[in-house]
């Protein structure tokens, strides 16, 4: 009796320790996945940081190019592309 119990004992083991990885496994393929999923969202926000800082770098450069145009007198004749293509070639 005592041998069959024994016996018993260590295929309750095996499957304990089984079992014990499986989860192990699934644990840490969950883990992973909500890492990259993380990671994913982070990379969001930075781009669309990144975005909002490009846009507003835009602003400010067309704001500059405004005020450097009207102080310089040049949005009093406003050219088209043609023209703006020829005046820059003759000078």
């Amino acid at each position: 009796m005592q041998a069959g119990l024994s016996a018993r004992d260590e295929q309750l083991r095996a499957e304990l320790v089984e079992q014990v990885r499986r989860d192990l496994r699934v644990l840490a393929g969950q883990s992973a996945a909500n890492s990259q999923k993380l990671v994913d969202e982070r990379f969001a926000e930075v781009v669309q940081l990144v975005e909002a800082a490009r846009r507003t770098d835009r602003e400010r450069v067309a704001k500059a190019l405004e005020q450097i145009t009207m102080r310089t007198g040049l949005a009093s004749k406003p050219r088209r592309p043609r023209e703006r293509c020829a005046a820059s070639l003759q000078n």
